[in-house]
């Protein structure tokens, strides 16, 4: 998605993302419904994708996955 993007902004602050910086996002989030496919997907940084609040549930659950 990143590569086909034309101006290669982050949906959150609006600013270019570089590759090293890319994340795939989620427009309306798992936890609320969202679909995880390419229609409901958005170019973010890792920094401002990680500042939403849907986060925290996310990153407690990949760490209870990991070590449980």
């Amino acid at each position: 998605m990143w590569y086909f993007s034309k101006d290669k902004k982050c949906a959150i602050c609006n600013q270019e993302v570089k590759w090293e910086e890319y994340e795939l996002d989620h427009k309306q989030a798992y936890t609320k419904g969202g679909e995880t496919d390419l229609k409901n997907a958005q170019i973010t940084h890792k920094s401002c994708n990680a500042s939403k609040s849907n986060n925290g549930l996310w990153i407690t659950f990949i760490f209870w996955k990991l070590h449980c």
